[in-house]
């Protein structure tokens, strides 16, 4: 009988301190069921890309006999940019009370706009310059993904809290086409990002984001070598930063409440 009872007694505690525990504890709370549209995102994008021109040649020319030898280069920024994007995440696992880690997946489109430019280069070790070149531009289309790391509103999915913040890193797949400088070239990359944003809620939630894409992207590479005569072409992405403005169109049915 006694056996019975303490038996009792310590299910009775066990049973007391999960639930405690269940509602208390925060960490490693998973929470794999998607909030349907209220997670969607769109905005709209402002790209600013780096990049690097290349050209060398060397020419033999038959009549006179003298061998020419060309090379230049020049580092490029972007003088103008325009982005859209449409993404939506999934929640995984809630890490505090307000805050929760959640994988991203995106579609983003991109264009820049490259203006020609003046190059210095030498021949025959003699410093000429080159005269501007037509503008050229690139046309990018990428399916991000990664995790990301929020706090606030949109972790929550409440209009209590007004402030929110995210941190997030990961692979930014891509399709890019450019014509710069009389060439062109068609690449695919993936390249890793890094994204911090700050938002607030007010009637929906709008957030500002900065990304920023690292490693290098040869966005034109050709060549053409015949007997006496070599031609290459670079123009080498070194980079690039896009600021956005995201609104989660949905976001006016988050709760009053926090979850």
């Amino acid at each position: 009988m006694h056996k019975l009872l303490l038996s009792t007694l310590l299910i009775t505690l066990s049973t007391g301190a999960f639930a405690q525990f269940s509602s208390h504890s925060y960490i490693g709370y998973y929470y794999p069921v998607p909030r349907g549209p209220k997670c969607a995102e769109v905005g709209y994008t402002y790209p600013i890309g780096t990049a690097e021109f290349s050209y060398r040649a060397r020419k033999y020319d038959e009549g006179t006999g003298l061998l020419s030898d060309t090379s230049f280069s020049k580092r490029i920024t972007s003088s103008a940019g325009f982005g859209a994007y449409a993404g939506y995440y999934f929640p995984l696992m809630r890490l505090a009370e307000k805050s929760r880690l959640a994988l991203t997946i995106g579609y983003m489109y991109n264009g820049y706009l490259w203006e020609g430019n003046f190059f210095s280069y030498s021949m025959l070790s003699d410093t000429l310059t080159a005269g501007s070149s037509p503008s050229g531009g690139t046309v990018e289309f990428a399916l991000p993904i990664g995790f990301d790391y929020k706090w606030g509103s949109d972790a929550l999915f409440s209009k209590s809290e007004k402030l929110c913040y995210s941190f997030g890193a990961g692979v930014f797949p891509s399709m890019n086409a450019t014509i710069y400088r009389d060439n062109g070239g068609l690449k695919f990359y993936a390249r890793p990002y890094l994204k911090a944003e700050a938002g607030i809620f007010a009637g929906l939630c709008v957030k500002l984001r900065l990304t920023y894409l690292a490693g290098k992207v040869d966005y034109i590479n050709s060549s053409i070598n015949i007997p006496g005569n070599f031609e290459e072409t670079k123009f080498t992405s070194t980079g690039t930063t896009m600021f956005s403005i995201i609104i989660m169109p949905m976001s006016w049915k988050f709760s009053k409440n926090d979850w």
